[in-house]
C-alpha cells in the first residue's frame, strides 16, 4: 500500500500579479505565444495587456524593464483588458468596469468624472493611469449604468478632449493606498462606494433620473429655498467655467428646496459647467449644513 497522500495546496496568488485567462494558444519559454511574436507577460501572468497591466509593469519593474517586458508600446493594446480580476471590489455587480480615454488631464479628475457619470448610474471608483495619460478606469454598480454611460457620453466633448469609451474585461479595480496626484493636486484614485452623491438607489431610480445626452439646459434641484442668480452664478464662478446665460426658476414642491432651468451658450460649454458643479456645496441661510446641488442635462428647449 502505497502512503495517503494529501492534495496539494494551491499557491497563493502574489498581490502584484494579474490572474491568467484562458490562453487560446500554446505558451513557450518566456510567456510568450508559440508562433506569435507578443510580448514577455511571463512576470505579469501572460496574455493581452491594457492601459492597467502597462501602468502595473512601468510601476513595479521601472521603465525600461517594464518597456521592455511588454514589448514597449507596440504590445500595449487599449482595447483589449485582460481577463480575470483584482480584489477590492466591494459593493456592485463584476465586470462593470470602464476604460475611459481621451481625457484632458490638465482639467479633469476624479470628481468631474464622477459628476458626469453619476448621472446614469451609481459610481463606485475612479482612477487615472499614471503611464497612460489622458485614460481612466471607472468602476459603475452594474452593467446598466455602464451601458447608459457609453451611450449618453461616447464621443462627447470635454476640454479640449473628446470622451472615448469602452468596456474592460477586469473585473473590479483595486483600491489603492498612495494614489500620485493630478495635475491640479487631486489623487488619482477615488472610491464613491457609499457616496449620497450616486442617485440610482431605488427600483424607480431609473424613471425618477431621466437619464439624457449632454445638452445646453441643465435641470437643477436641492438648492436652497428662494435661491437667488448671484448664489447659482457663483458657485460656476467659483468652479472657473462659465455660467448659464439664462436662469428660470419653478415653483417650489416643498418649502425646504428650490429647483429649476439653466441655459447655456451651448453644449460644449453645458458640460464642462456640469461637471464642475454638480454636486457642488451652496450655503444654507437657515442652518449649519450647506445644499447640496444637484444638476442634470434636460431636454428642454433653449426657448423655454
Amino acid at each position: 500500500m502505497f502512503p495517503a497522500m494529501s492534495k496539494p495546496q494551491p499557491l497563493l496568488a502574489d498581490p502584484g500579479m494579474v490572474s491568467m485567462p484562458p490562453m487560446p494558444f500554446a505558451m513557450g519559454a518566456g510567456g510568450r505565444p508559440v508562433g506569435m511574436g507578443g510580448p514577455d507577460m511571463s512576470l505579469l501572468g501572460g496574455g493581452h495587456i491594457d492601459a492597467l497591466d502597462y501602468e502595473r509593469a512601468m510601476e513595479r519593474f521601472g521603465a525600461v524593464q517594464g518597456a521592455s517586458m511588454l514589448g514597449g508600446l507596440g504590445g500595449y493594446d487599449p482595447n483589449y483588458a485582460m481577463g480575470g480580476g483584482f480584489g477590492g471590489g466591494g459593493s456592485g455587480q463584476p465586470d462593470c468596469v470602464l476604460m475611459v480615454y481621451g481625457l484632458n488631464v490638465q482639467k479633469i479628475n476624479c470628481q468631474k468624472l464622477f459628476n458626469l457619470f453619476c448621472l446614469y448610474g451609481n459610481v463606485l471608483r475612479v482612477r487615472f493611469l499614471k503611464s497612460k495619460e489622458g485614460s481612466a478606469m471607472v468602476q459603475m454598480s452594474d452593467r446598466e449604468g455602464c451601458e447608459r454611460v457609453i451611450r449618453m457620453l461616447g464621443n462627447t466633448k470635454l476640454h479640449d478632449g473628446k470622451i472615448q469609451l469602452s468596456f474592460s474585461k477586469q473585473t473590479y479595480l483595486q483600491d489603492i493606498g498612495n494614489p500620485h496626484l493630478l495635475p491640479d493636486g487631486s489623487l488619482a484614485y477615488q472610491n464613491y462606494t457609499g457616496s449620497k452623491n450616486n442617485r440610482y438607489n431605488g427600483p424607480d431610480a431609473v424613471n425618477k433620473n431621466r437619464a439624457q445626452p449632454p445638452s445646453a439646459v441643465h435641470y437643477f434641484f436641492n438648492a436652497p429655498p428662494n435661491v437667488s442668480e448671484s448664489t447659482l452664478l457663483n458657485a460656476f464662478a467659483e468652479a472657473d467655467v462659465v455660467g448659464p446665460d439664462k436662469i428660470t426658476t419653478f415653483p417650489p414642491k416643498s418649502e425646504k428646496s428650490s429647483r429649476g432651468l439653466l441655459f447655456f451658450s451651448d453644449v460644449y460649454t453645458s458640460t464642462e459647467a456640469l461637471a464642475a458643479t454638480n454636486n457642488s456645496k451652496l450655503p444654507n441661510p437657515n442652518g449649519k449644513a450647506p445644499y447640496v446641488l444637484k444638476l442634470c442635462f434636460s431636454n428642454a428647449s433653449p426657448d423655454y
